[in-house]
Protein backbone atom coordinates (compact mmCIF):
# COMPACT_ATOMS: atom_id res chain seq x y z
CA UNK A 1 0.00 0.00 0.00
CA UNK A 2 1.20 3.16 -1.12
CA UNK A 3 0.92 6.60 0.98
CA UNK A 4 -1.12 9.56 -0.48
CA UNK A 5 0.30 13.07 0.06
CA UNK A 6 -2.53 13.44 3.01
CA UNK A 7 -1.88 10.15 4.69
CA UNK A 8 0.40 10.34 8.01
CA UNK A 9 3.54 8.10 8.04
CA UNK A 10 3.85 6.33 11.23
CA UNK A 11 6.80 4.60 12.76
CA UNK A 12 5.32 1.89 14.63
CA UNK A 13 7.66 -1.01 13.58
CA UNK A 14 10.83 1.05 13.91
CA UNK A 15 13.42 1.69 16.25
CA UNK A 16 15.86 4.54 16.74
CA UNK A 17 19.00 3.00 18.57
CA UNK A 18 22.68 3.89 18.82
CA UNK A 19 26.05 2.24 17.53
CA UNK A 20 28.29 2.39 20.44
CA UNK A 21 31.38 1.29 19.05
CA UNK A 22 31.68 3.73 15.95
CA UNK A 23 35.52 5.16 15.79
CA UNK A 24 36.32 8.64 15.14
CA UNK A 25 38.90 8.09 13.32
CA UNK A 26 39.03 4.23 11.38
CA UNK A 27 42.15 4.48 9.76
CA UNK A 28 43.94 5.70 12.98
CA UNK A 29 46.16 2.76 14.19
CA UNK A 30 44.46 0.21 16.69
CA UNK A 31 45.94 1.62 19.80
CA UNK A 32 44.71 4.98 18.72
CA UNK A 33 41.20 4.58 18.23
CA UNK A 34 38.42 5.94 19.80
CA UNK A 35 35.11 5.59 20.22
CA UNK A 36 32.72 8.35 19.48
CA UNK A 37 31.86 11.02 22.04
CA UNK A 38 28.00 10.37 23.75
CA UNK A 39 25.77 7.75 22.26
CA UNK A 40 27.51 7.00 19.12
CA UNK A 41 26.02 6.65 15.73
CA UNK A 42 22.08 7.27 15.25
CA UNK A 43 20.62 4.17 13.40
CA UNK A 44 16.88 3.03 12.78
CA UNK A 45 16.21 -1.06 12.71
CA UNK A 46 12.56 -1.93 10.97
CA UNK A 47 12.36 -5.97 11.77
CA UNK A 48 8.66 -5.84 10.70
CA UNK A 49 9.10 -8.46 7.72
CA UNK A 50 12.47 -10.36 8.69
CA UNK A 51 12.67 -14.39 8.52
CA UNK A 52 15.25 -13.99 10.80
CA UNK A 53 19.07 -14.97 10.69
CA UNK A 54 19.71 -16.45 6.76
CA UNK A 55 17.22 -13.56 5.21
CA UNK A 56 18.46 -10.61 3.87
CA UNK A 57 19.56 -7.16 5.45
CA UNK A 58 18.26 -3.64 3.53
CA UNK A 59 20.85 -1.03 4.83
CA UNK A 60 20.50 2.36 3.66
CA UNK A 61 23.09 4.71 3.74
CA UNK A 62 22.03 7.90 5.30
CA UNK A 63 23.35 11.22 3.49
CA UNK A 64 24.10 14.27 3.87
CA UNK A 65 20.74 15.36 6.19
CA UNK A 66 19.47 13.84 9.58
CA UNK A 67 17.77 10.21 8.75
CA UNK A 68 14.85 9.16 10.31
CA UNK A 69 12.41 6.42 11.25
CA UNK A 70 9.92 6.95 7.90
CA UNK A 71 12.84 6.01 5.62
CA UNK A 72 11.86 2.27 7.00
CA UNK A 73 8.23 3.20 6.55
CA UNK A 74 5.76 2.05 3.83
CA UNK A 75 6.42 5.29 1.93
CA UNK A 76 9.51 3.84 0.47
CA UNK A 77 10.09 1.14 -2.47
CA UNK A 78 12.37 -1.28 -0.21
CA UNK A 79 9.13 -1.20 1.99
CA UNK A 80 7.87 -3.47 -0.30
CA UNK A 81 11.01 -5.59 -1.57
CA UNK A 82 11.22 -6.11 2.75
CA UNK A 83 7.94 -7.75 2.96
CA UNK A 84 8.74 -9.97 -0.20
CA UNK A 85 11.95 -10.91 0.92
CA UNK A 86 11.96 -11.00 4.54
CA UNK A 87 14.39 -8.90 5.03
CA UNK A 88 15.30 -6.93 7.85
CA UNK A 89 16.09 -2.93 7.56
CA UNK A 90 18.47 -0.47 8.77
CA UNK A 91 19.23 2.94 8.16
CA UNK A 92 22.85 4.37 9.70
CA UNK A 93 22.88 8.13 10.20
CA UNK A 94 25.99 9.66 7.98
CA UNK A 95 28.80 10.80 10.40
CA UNK A 96 28.33 15.03 11.15
CA UNK A 97 25.10 14.72 10.21
CA UNK A 98 21.41 14.83 12.37
CA UNK A 99 22.41 13.11 15.66
CA UNK A 100 25.64 11.23 15.04
CA UNK A 101 28.29 13.87 15.56
CA UNK A 102 31.94 11.66 16.00
CA UNK A 103 33.76 15.06 18.02
CA UNK A 104 32.21 17.32 20.32
CA UNK A 105 33.21 20.40 18.60
CA UNK A 106 33.62 20.77 14.42
CA UNK A 107 37.27 22.34 14.20
CA UNK A 108 38.73 22.04 10.87
CA UNK A 109 40.59 19.42 12.15
CA UNK A 110 37.89 17.60 13.21
CA UNK A 111 36.34 17.92 10.34
CA UNK A 112 39.12 16.41 8.31
CA UNK A 113 36.68 13.13 9.44
CA UNK A 114 33.96 14.31 7.30
CA UNK A 115 35.07 11.82 4.32
CA UNK A 116 33.34 9.69 2.14
CA UNK A 117 36.17 7.41 3.04
CA UNK A 118 34.77 7.55 6.49
CA UNK A 119 31.75 7.03 6.06
CA UNK A 120 31.81 3.86 4.09
CA UNK A 121 34.45 2.45 6.83
CA UNK A 122 31.61 3.08 9.42
CA UNK A 123 29.29 1.60 7.42
CA UNK A 124 31.79 -1.50 7.21
CA UNK A 125 32.24 -1.70 10.75
CA UNK A 126 28.82 -1.35 11.95
CA UNK A 127 27.12 -3.95 9.54
CA UNK A 128 30.14 -6.50 10.52
CA UNK A 129 29.17 -5.66 14.47
CA UNK A 130 25.59 -5.72 13.61
CA UNK A 131 25.44 -8.78 11.38
CA UNK A 132 27.07 -10.67 14.50
CA UNK A 133 24.92 -8.87 16.74
CA UNK A 134 21.37 -10.65 15.95
CA UNK A 135 23.03 -13.70 14.63
CA UNK A 136 22.83 -12.89 11.01
CA UNK A 137 26.78 -13.44 9.72
CA UNK A 138 24.83 -15.97 6.99
CA UNK A 139 22.47 -13.06 5.94
CA UNK A 140 23.26 -11.38 2.47
CA UNK A 141 23.39 -7.38 2.80
CA UNK A 142 22.27 -5.23 0.43
CA UNK A 143 23.55 -1.74 0.49
CA UNK A 144 20.80 0.98 -0.66
CA UNK A 145 21.59 4.73 -1.31
CA UNK A 146 20.14 7.60 -3.35
CA UNK A 147 22.11 10.41 -4.43
CA UNK A 148 25.55 10.92 -2.99
CA UNK A 149 24.08 7.93 -0.60
CA UNK A 150 23.58 5.97 -3.99
CA UNK A 151 27.56 6.28 -4.64
CA UNK A 152 28.35 5.23 -1.43
CA UNK A 153 26.70 2.51 -1.90
CA UNK A 154 27.98 0.95 -4.87
CA UNK A 155 31.42 2.32 -3.60
CA UNK A 156 30.89 -0.04 -0.58
CA UNK A 157 30.27 -3.09 -2.78
CA UNK A 158 33.38 -1.97 -4.50
CA UNK A 159 35.46 -1.60 -1.07
CA UNK A 160 33.62 -4.11 0.74
CA UNK A 161 32.66 -6.66 -1.31
CA UNK A 162 32.79 -9.62 1.83
CA UNK A 163 30.21 -7.74 3.80
CA UNK A 164 27.65 -6.47 0.60
CA UNK A 165 26.31 -8.93 -1.22
CA UNK A 166 24.47 -6.02 -3.25
CA UNK A 167 23.99 -2.42 -4.07
CA UNK A 168 21.28 -0.54 -5.37
CA UNK A 169 22.45 2.85 -5.91
CA UNK A 170 19.58 5.61 -7.29
CA UNK A 171 19.88 8.57 -9.18
CA UNK A 172 23.90 8.05 -7.89
CA UNK A 173 26.19 10.23 -10.18
CA UNK A 174 28.14 7.34 -12.26
CA UNK A 175 30.87 9.20 -13.62
CA UNK A 176 34.15 8.21 -11.45
CA UNK A 177 36.36 11.57 -10.38
CA UNK A 178 39.34 11.67 -8.61
CA UNK A 179 38.12 14.58 -6.71
CA UNK A 180 34.14 14.80 -6.09
CA UNK A 181 33.84 18.18 -6.10
CA UNK A 182 29.92 17.88 -6.00
CA UNK A 183 29.92 16.42 -2.85
CA UNK A 184 31.63 19.25 -1.34
CA UNK A 185 29.19 21.95 -2.78
CA UNK A 186 26.50 19.85 -0.80
CA UNK A 187 28.54 19.84 2.52
CA UNK A 188 28.79 23.92 1.74
CA UNK A 189 24.99 24.02 1.18
CA UNK A 190 24.07 22.50 4.07
CA UNK A 191 25.94 24.34 6.41
CA UNK A 192 25.10 27.43 4.98
CA UNK A 193 21.35 25.93 5.40
CA UNK A 194 22.02 25.69 8.89
CA UNK A 195 24.35 28.45 9.69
Amino acid sequence: KRLSATEPTTCENVSELWFSKAVKNNFAPIEEQEYWTGKGQRYFENKEFWGGPGFPIFAFIGGEGEESCKRLTDHMYIYDLAQEHKALMVDLEHRFYGESYPTETMTTAELALLSSEQALADLARFLTHYAKTNFATGSKIIVVGGSYPGNLSGWFKLKYPHIAFGSIASSAPVTAKTNFLEYMEVVNDSIDYFD
